[in-house]
């Protein structure tokens, strides 16, 4: 029986995009003899149920192509704005899946889709080592909240803390505990009663929206696409080794003109949590300074660094900071209110952490510029910035681009051959490796303080805003 694929392009476009859609099609089409159709703007085209065939006339010519012909948005399909409101339109997303006879959906997203749309994020679940059954089960869950009313039913945290006792006191995924719950569900049909109890929903309320898909029948394969490469669990990202090489050449470019003028230039790199894009286009560019949001700058060793650059004769500096880099001060607060929020217990207090943090957020929208001139006044040297942006999406894939995702997305389509769903294509050096979801989701990949990327910077001199 023909096997029917539909395919979504969501969150932020990525270059090689095109080249994921055209493998996976020409495989699908070509050597099984499925049908694939591609839903138009993301999440937001299966709602609405517009889409386009893809057949070989549709899919030729656009390996090399930016972009995506699909469109993409970031609609989140659990609040999504429809009707002049923001509604949970998951329902209607597994209507259409099954009104088009789909098979299974291809959703290709990179870290936002991932983690927050299909399953959710990473939460500390506690640090009690030697629990008892009798206590209430956000004593274990949110020690923060321990006297929550949507967990104060005895038997399901009897059950729950049963299956969950071997994770205790160890950071845990959402992901992880659905297994587990999944576990205890076949184990004990009691169990099975839970499945609309206030006390599971309150556990499960970051995810819920995948349960409602896994629940429901829906088979679904992730390709990994992001320029940032922070996705968990695979070598690299389709999009960043494009992204890499532009931000690469304006450092080049910027080095002439830095010369030229004796100036201080600070290029904006994107990368709001994942500093891999400024760490890789810093080392390669040979920028002076590197700035990520993984190591929290103190402005007096960035400023030093550059002094003593100009007293060694280097009229000059070139500094390579990631969008979502902070100074040391502003670092600490805005995790103080990420905690605050994540402890709140109730709403009020939610509202009030995130609004502190809406706060901190608009305080520093225009940090590379603030930067740029704290630099000036600390070392007199003139500076100019320069934001890359959106530059970085777009243009022509690379070459490594174009191989990438044609390799993970004709391995997606032996996937689906073999009726084997619920997990990403990543990239394991020259093999495509098949990661369920529920491992990837939530993990996202940040640059450790010791990787050897960071390291060469070190060796190099490069200065990376912390103190020696």
């Amino acid at each position: 029986m023909t096997k029917h694929i539909g395919i979504l392009t969501a969150g932020g476009d990525s270059p090689g995009l095109n080249a994921a859609i055209r493998g996976a099609g020409k495989a699908a089409q070509g050597h099984y003899g499925m049908q694939m159709i591609g839903f138009l703007d993301g999440f937001r085209g299966l709602v609405d149920n517009r889409f386009k065939r893809l057949e070989g006339e549709t899919l030729s010519g656009i390996l090399t192509r930016g972009g995506t012909i699909l469109g993409t948005s970031r609609d989140k399909p659990h609040r999504m704005l429809f009707g002049g409101k923001v509604q949970d339109m998951t329902d209607v997303i597994v209507d259409n899946y099954h009104a088009n006879h789909l098979d299974t959906l291809i959703c290709i997203g990179g870290g936002t889709q991932k983690n927050k749309r299909v399953f959710g994020l990473v939460i500390d679940f506690g640090t009690s080592q030697s629990p008892k059954s009798t206590r209430p089960l956000t004593t274990y869950l949110c020690p923060s909240r321990p006297g929550h009313p949507a967990l104060r039913n005895n038997f399901a945290s009897s059950l729950l803390l049963r299956t969950w006792l071997p994770m205790t006191g160890r950071r845990v995924r959402r992901p992880t505990l659905f297994s587990l719950w999944r576990k205890a569900r076949r184990e004990n049909s009691a169990a099975s009663r839970l499945l609309g109890s206030t006390s599971l929903r309150f556990a499960l309320h970051g995810w819920q929206r995948a349960l409602k898909l896994l629940e429901k029948g829906l088979n679904i394969i992730t390709l990994p696409k992001t320029i940032d490469n922070d996705v968990g669990l695979t070598d690299v990202t389709f999009g960043f080794d494009t992204a890499l090489g532009i931000a690469t050449d304006a450092i080049d470019r910027l080095h002439s003109t830095a010369h030229s003028h004796h100036r201080i230039i600070v290029v904006e790199i994107m990368g709001h949590r994942a500093g891999w894009l400024a760490l890789g286009a810093g080392i390669a560019g040979g920028a002076d300074v590197i700035l990520l949001p993984e190591i929290p700058y103190d402005l007096e060793v960035v400023a030093d660094a550059i002094r003593k650059r100009s007293r060694s004769g280097k009229n000059f500096s070139i500094v390579a900071v990631a969008e979502g880099a902070l100074p040391t001060d502003k670092a600490s607060m805005v995790r103080e209110a990420e905690q605050r929020k994540l402890n709140a217990a109730n709403k009020k207090e939610k509202k009030d952490a995130k609004e502190d943090l809406a706060q901190l957020n608009q305080e520093y929208a225009n940090h590379t510029v603030l930067l740029s001139r704290q630099l000036e006044q600390m070392t007199g040297l003139e500076s100019r910035v320069t934001i890359l942006g959106h530059l970085q999406r777009g243009g022509t894939p690379s070459a490594a681009d174009r191989l990438l995702a044609t390799r993970l997305s004709t391995a997606c389509a032996d996937l689906i051959s073999q009726d084997h769903f619920g997990v990403m294509v990543a990239a394991r050096g020259d093999d495509a490796v098949a990661v369920p979801l529920e491992d990837v989701a939530g993990n996202k990949k940040l640059v450790p303080q010791d990787h050897p990327w960071v390291v060469s910077a070190q060796r190099v001199g490069t200065c990376l805003g912390m103190s020696e």
